[in-house]
């Protein structure tokens, strides 16, 4: 949820009052680092509630600005879509949608980080090697000394 309200943002001081996610998709379409996104789609996640938060709306308007899904907003969804979650599922989407719309509201800072970072998966490092390497660039440092 971070990461999509962080990529729903617009900077301050944008002059073109774009999204990151739009700017994105204009620098580098769908194959953008920024629109990589961590792996909910597991065996035992629920990554499916963060759909479900998408059908009833990722957060609504006071007037004063964005606010997280009001239980009323949840439950009118559920009984739209005849949706019967249970309780901890409605507690998630609850809390999926204020955790929205804060990272929202801290991501409209030019320079906010992004909150996801995708692993890279590192070659095995050659201890030995470098080990040798180091030994022969400090080796020669002190021979240099030495002379």
């Amino acid at each position: 949820m971070r990461h999509l309200a962080w990529l729903h943002a617009v900077p301050e001081g944008s002059k073109t009052r774009k999204s990151r996610l739009e700017k994105a998709r204009e620098q580098g379409g769908d194959d953008h680092p920024d629109l990589v996104f961590p792996d909910v789609d597991t065996e035992y996640s629920a990554g499916y509630l963060i759909e479900y938060l998408q059908e009833a709306g990722l957060m609504s308007s006071n007037g004063m600005g964005p606010v997280s899904l009001s239980w009323q907003e949840i439950d009118a969804w559920c009984n739209r879509t005849g949706a019967e979650p249970s309780t901890w599922e409605l507690l998630t989407i609850k809390t999926l949608s204020e955790t929205y719309v804060s990272e929202l509201a801290k991501a409209s800072a030019r320079d906010y980080p992004r909150p996801y970072t995708p692993v890279v998966q590192e070659e095995e490092v050659d201890r030995e090697a470098i080990s040798n390497k180091v030994y022969s660039f400090l080796s020669g440092l002190k021979a240099k000394r030495d002379n």
